[in-house]
């Protein structure tokens, strides 16, 4: 099922579009994860040790997507779109992203405009 992308990064992905959407703006700049911005956000204090620190939570989402690869963005969009509805199987939804020739930039574009992407992993996730 998953080969590009661990069950953790997921997590943190999760973790980083609630963020994100709640408070794209917050600062996200702490190195220490616990200082001004408090514990919402990044939970595992070792991951990721980039791009963080972002000057904002905004940023850093976008930057920890795109440090990612090609084939996990893939994953993570069959993901997003199994957890969504949009695919009978896990398995048919990631191996059709997968298989799909979107550039790296357009999967950015996709997965940092999706309001419910959060929702629909950890879903996703739940049913896995």
């Amino acid at each position: 099922m998953l080969e590009h992308i661990t069950f953790e990064k997921v997590e943190e992905v999760i973790r980083l579009a609630e963020q994100a959407h709640r408070a794209p703006h917050e600062i996200a700049a702490d190195p220490q994860r616990g200082g001004p911005s408090g514990d919402h956000g990044v939970t595992v204090p070792d991951t990721p040790l980039e791009p963080q620190p972002s000057r904002d939570w905004g940023t850093a989402f976008g930057r920890y997507l795109g440090d990612l690869s090609d084939q996990a963005l893939a994953e993570l969009i069959g993901l997003y779109r199994y957890g969504h509805g949009d695919a009978a199987s896990i398995d048919d939804a990631v191996d059709g992203a997968l298989h799909d020739r979107t550039p790296h930039a357009a999967k950015l574009t996709f997965l940092s405009s999706q309001a419910d992407l959060a929702q629909s992993l950890r879903r996703a996730l739940n049913q896995v």
